[in-house]
């Protein structure tokens, strides 16, 4: 089997899902946008996903969910190290920017997911895709 890495920003593997995302708080109860919701959530936590690829084989790799209460996303290679950040700081998203995101009338989307492997490359975490 032949498989191919790509490393991209995890942040990009649910992009295409954001012109779904469209929207703001009703009587304006709140200071951010659904829109803003969603980015700082996801920038937050993929910046933590970010400081947590390192590795020297492949068995240091893992996939840990990365989606929040605003916004579904899929699986990313991190270092088997940092899963328990990375799903703190999901955590933490959803508290401080997710919280009745739907009920504020929010959209929530999921993106589809395609299938990969956590593979260290270089000393970082990437996907290798089938």
């Amino acid at each position: 089997m032949h498989r191919r890495t790509l490393r991209l920003p995890p942040w990009l593997i649910g992009i295409a899902a954001l012109p779904l995302l469209g929207g703001s708080f009703p009587d304006g109860c709140h200071d951010m946008s659904c829109e803003e919701r969603v980015a700082a959530a996801n920038d937050y936590v993929s910046s933590v996903v970010a400081e947590n690829l390192d590795c020297r084989t492949d068995s240091d790799c893992t996939t840990v969910g990365i989606g929040t209460d605003c916004m579904g996303m899929c699986p990313v290679p991190v270092s088997v190290d940092g899963v328990d950040e990375v799903l703190a700081a999901v955590a933490y998203a959803n508290a401080t920017w997710c919280e009745n995101y739907i009920e504020d009338g929010c959209p929530y989307a999921t993106p589809s997911c395609a299938a990969f492997d956590p593979v260290c490359e270089n000393g970082q975490c990437v996907a290798a895709f089938y």
